[in-house]
């Protein structure tokens, strides 16, 4: 009996040694293991007007230096902006589909911003905003469609004729809509296009190469822009075409009854535009130089200084001034001059018979005739 009680004593204190060893082999195996990769942090969130959805906001766990995707999606009325906080290995920093480099703790957010109205256009009886989203509204005179830009994606840059809409998108691809009797709209086929205009009944647009392109109505000449070269600018007005070259001379072609083509002598021209039957430019010392109809005072603008952005409607003159002030003469029957206390704009634009204006906050504000409509902007900018 004591033999059995020493033996069974010697196996429970063996096994408690056997234990021990185990044990302590395991912690000595555990701790010459590699040291793993160590993680860090990243938090992402959004402002108001969109959100990350890859990989999703939160905070998450990364092996030190993995690169990660990053997607945000704007809401409707809103556009990306970009990304803020500790943005150091993000790139491209401006993109919303971007990757960041995680090699320490991070919190980023992406930022977004109401869209605004980042240019405008005025037709005869109609007016479309260019939001910065791409997108594109109008308001005014329906009556051929020429509002129905509400699909229109991607668009760069637009322009309103008499009665029709024309949009550049990002591709250089140009789209329009609106009354196509002269072939005004028939502009599918372009390509490599970086500006348009459009006139009562025609269309035009500068290619890559500085050449013209050039559909619609050409009774009077204002399509024969074949042999023009060396083109940074083109307007267009009623009946006829203008262009400005890259060394600031001025080309013109199409009706020139009242002598709205005679701009051979013009120099050092940064800026045109072209209206119903008359021509201004803008010259590199902010003076104005104009041609063609004068029978409401819409060439009265020699003693203009410091204009940096002009605008020409049927039979008015707008000019924006480098201080923000806005100017303008001309006919005023529907208020279209009255632009005295408009203050911080960025551009004009003339219709028919109104004028509309951004200013700084991206607002769209317009005067003159609005019997269509074509002057009910205020809705345009979403409000926060």
């Amino acid at each position: 009996m004591k033999t059995t009680f020493w033996s069974g004593r010697v196996h429970f204190l063996l096994g408690i040694v056997v234990l021990s060893l185990t044990v302590a082999y395991i912690a000595s195996a555990v701790a010459c293991q590699p040291t793993p990769a160590w993680q860090y942090e990243l938090s992402i969130s959004s402002t108001d007007g969109g959100s990350v959805t890859v990989p999703g906001e939160g905070t998450y766990g990364y092996d030190a230096g993995e690169e990660v995707n990053l997607v945000a999606v704007a809401n409707d009325g809103y556009v990306f902006m970009n990304w803020t906080g500790d943005v150091d290995t993000v790139a491209p920093l401006n993109s919303a589909v971007t990757t960041i480099t995680v090699d320490s703790d991070y919190s980023i957010v992406a930022t977004f911003a109401m869209a605004q109205i980042s240019m405008v256009a005025a037709g005869a009886y109609h007016t479309v905003g260019l939001k910065t989203d791409g997108k594109a509204v109008a308001v005014g005179d329906n009556s051929y469609g020429q509002l129905g830009v509400g699909n229109w994606t991607d668009i760069g840059q637009i322009a309103s004729g008499g009665m029709h809409t024309v949009g550049l998108k990002d591709d250089g691809i140009v789209v329009a809509v609106g009354d196509n009797s002269y072939g005004q709209c028939d502009v599918g086929e372009w390509a490599d296009i970086v500006q348009v205009a459009a006139g009562w009944g025609h269309t035009l647009g500068i290619r890559e190469d500085g050449t013209v392109a050039a559909a619609g109505d050409d009774y009077a000449g204002q399509c024969d822009i074949d042999d023009w070269t060396g083109i940074v600018q083109v307007a267009a007005g009623d009946w006829h075409s203008v262009g400005l070259r890259y060394d600031g001379t001025v080309v013109a072609t199409g009706d020139n009854y009242v002598g709205q083509c005679d701009v051979d002598e013009w120099t050092g021209v940064v800026h045109i535009a072209a209206g119903g039957m008359h021509t201004l430019g803008i010259k590199e010392d902010g003076t104005v130089v104009a041609t063609g109809d004068n029978l409401f005072g819409q060439c009265d603008v020699v003693e203009w200084t410091d204009i940096v952005w002009i605008a020409a409607g049927w039979t008015h003159t707008v000019g924006v001034r480098d201080d923000g002030t806005v100017i303008a003469t001309g006919d005023n029957l529907y208020g279209q001059c009255d632009v005295d206390q408009w203050d911080h704009m960025i551009v004009v634009t003339a219709g028919a018979l109104h004028t509309v204006g951004i200013d700084n906050s991206g607002r769209a504000i317009a005067v003159g005739d609005n019997s269509y409509g074509q002057c009910s902007t205020d809705h345009w900018t979403p409000v926060a």
